[in-house]
């Protein structure tokens, strides 16, 4: 799936934080 580039980096940061929320 293509994103736009900001799209991405919110997803990629929303990832990032919710592993660290689940850990």
């Amino acid at each position: 799936m293509e994103f736009l580039p900001g799209g991405a980096a919110l997803l990629q940061l929303l990832l990032s934080i919710g592993r660290c929320c689940s850990t």
